[in-house]
């Protein structure tokens, strides 16, 4: 499966072009962190988590990169997670007041993380010396790849999502759909860098796979709020919780089916036309 040499090019260089696109963009919330920190970690993380996707387009793919990538991602997750895990609980007790487990919100807000939304010198320092690295290593690099990797790649992207979901329906532990909410994700970012954001049609793999990555999203944020509360003083509310997680489960398996099953043959004649 390869492209014609004029659509290989085109592709290649907005490859290149997008690359260079979120590295200015990371750099440029990197000097916001400390005046609006809540939403700059969050796009942060997702910035270089788009690099990491698309780096796989790549043949070689750079392993610095995706390294570094990956360590900048882990400083700012903590604090990430804090503000999560405190918006998760309030928007499933909104309108529930039989749910709503006393010292809750105490006990999330007293994450130091949450305390301290800014990180600290030291994570800045850390970040700064990330982004350095990556700069150094984005200018040495060469955006090049042969004409058939990228299919070769949404192919693997789509193959692993598969494998995550079976994997995933035999042993649903939070863990396990944290793995395969990756790798949806992973294809997501790669399906939009080759289709855009202006699709129309709801039944496109793109809308498919970024439904089911959000659904997934869900399900691993109410894991980790019910691994942060007690089984003796929260027993209603973490009831709850598995029961809209059922909910959410049943979802994101029908949307895996669709997407995973029922569209491949979709996504094969979508990638042929490229």
């Amino acid at each position: 499966m390869y492209f014609s040499f004029p659509a290989y090019i085109e592709v290649m260089l907005s490859l290149h072009q997008k690359q260079k696109q979120l590295f200015t963009t990371l750099t440029e919330h990197a000097l916001m962190l400390e005046n609006h920190p809540i939403e700059t970690i969050h796009q942060m993380r997702k910035l270089t988590k788009h690099m990491r996707a698309l780096l796989r387009l790549e043949a070689p793919a750079s392993t610095k990169i995706n390294h570094t990538l990956k360590i900048l991602s882990r400083i700012l997750a903590p604090y990430r997670d804090a503000q999560v895990n405190l918006e998760t609980y309030e928007l499933l007790i909104l309108n529930k007041n039989s749910i709503q487990s006393p010292g809750v919100v105490e006990r999330l807000q007293s994450n130091p993380y949450y305390r301290q939304p800014i990180p600290d010198p030291n994570h800045l320092e850390e970040v700064n010396c990330q982004l350095s690295l990556l700069q150094n290593e984005m200018l040495v690099h060469k955006f090049l790849t042969k004409s058939d990797t990228i299919m070769s790649a949404i192919q693997k992207s789509y193959a692993a999502g598969l494998k995550s979901m079976r994997q995933a329906s035999v042993d649903q532990n939070s863990e396990t759909l944290h793995t395969w909410r990756k790798k949806t994700k992973r294809l997501w970012y790669q399906l939009h860098f080759l289709f855009g954001d202006k699709i129309e049609d709801t039944d496109h793999p793109v809308k498919s796979s970024d439904c089911l990555g959000k659904t997934l999203g869900e399900i691993h944020d109410l894991d980790v709020l019910e691994s942060l509360l007690s089984s003796e003083h929260d027993i209603v509310l973490i009831e709850f919780i598995y029961q809209k997680r059922r909910t959410l489960l049943e979802q994101a398996f029908d949307s895996g089916e669709t997407l995973y099953i029922e569209q491949d043959a979709t996504l094969q004649a979508l990638l042929l036309k490229i």
